[in-house]
């Protein structure tokens, strides 16, 4: 999941615009690809993609603070690739024009498959992309961290991971007094902030996470139906494997699951606490990135917990 940033204020541009400013950046790094074609491929929190020529994808950072993941990124996929089932990007290309383009940027060979989110769920193999998903999902929360020590990756301890959590829910607070009425926002925030601070959402041992698995970058072969890669490592940490079952749709989670093979016994119960926070994550966001859909869809959410927490109140209260 996205950690929000609460001093960023960059919004996002329009695509042409920010197209023509990578087209130049990388025909400044790279001459032999100045006529190639390119379009854009997304724009993310921390970094928007282009695909070259349908051959290679370049991913530039949209702030300053983003390059040390690069980094990160790059060490960590080189070290994980031959343990993991599923292709993952493999970076082959790094180019820094300062006077074209402020930071480093990097690419790798596009890996075949469309994003789930762009083919639709009911496209999916369910049972055979659960079963992959799930040993994609086991081999990489099975890595030894002693590999990993040379990659800088951030460690959240079970308390620095609800502290995490607690930070985010204090950051929205008064974000949500805005868009809410402020006692409904409170109830929601309080709420949240009383679950963070139960002792199950401590019950885990930290190990590798993508930490944004999302069907977004969950790679698809649009005819079969099957995964074909797994993408954006950005946000890899040490944290609650739990983490990276909550993001995605509840039917692929409940097969990936079955076949995962490590989970804990509070693992499912986690896993719904973050399922639950995902749309604070989103709020974090829009509202950093300034897309009115995604507040809009956030908020939306947000507001059936709150129905939620009101129909529980009043059951409760009924006995």
């Amino acid at each position: 999941m996205r950690q929000h940033q609460p001093n960023s204020t960059q919004e996002h541009d329009t695509p042409e615009p920010l197209l023509q400013r990578y087209r130049a950046a990388i025909a400044a790094a790279f001459p032999e690809f100045d006529t190639r074609p390119m379009r854009l491929l997304g724009q993310g929190w921390d970094n928007d993609a282009v695909c070259v020529d349908e051959q290679l994808v370049f991913r530039f950072p949209r702030r300053a603070d983003v390059v040390p993941h690069v980094k990160r990124e790059r060490c960590l996929l080189e070290v994980i690739a031959p343990r993991l089932p599923l292709p993952i990007p493999k970076f082959s290309h790094y180019g820094h024009v300062p006077t074209v383009f402020p930071w480093p940027f990097a690419g790798y060979p596009l890996l075949p498959g469309v994003p789930l989110a762009e083919i639709g769920f009911d496209r999916l193999d369910l049972v055979a992309a659960g079963k992959s998903l799930g040993q994609f999902l086991h081999a990489l929360h099975q890595t030894p961290t002693d590999l990993l020590a040379s990659c800088d990756l951030r460690v959240y301890t079970p308390a620095a991971w609800v502290d995490r959590h607690l930070e985010l829910l204090a950051h929205l607070r008064p974000e949500l007094r805005r868009f809410f009425a402020p006692a409904l926002a409170d109830r929601l925030i309080d709420h949240w902030q009383r679950v963070w601070s139960a002792q199950h959402v401590q019950a885990f041992t930290p190990c590798l996470i993508h930490s944004d698995l999302n069907p977004d970058h969950l790679l698809v072969d649009p005819q079969t139906g099957q995964l074909t890669g797994i993408i954006d490592f950005s946000d890899a940490c040490l944290a609650d494997p739990a983490t990276d079952f909550a993001e995605l749709p509840d039917p692929l989670a409940a097969i990936a699951f079955e076949h995962y093979a490590c989970a804990d016994n509070q693992f499912w119960e986690r896993r719904a606490v973050l399922r639950a926070m995902v749309p604070f994550h989103a709020l974090a966001f829009g509202l950093e990135t300034a897309n009115q859909q995604i507040i809009a869809d956030a908020l939306a959410a947000l507001q059936q917990q709150v129905a939620q927490l009101d129909c529980e109140n009043r059951t409760s209260g009924g006995h």
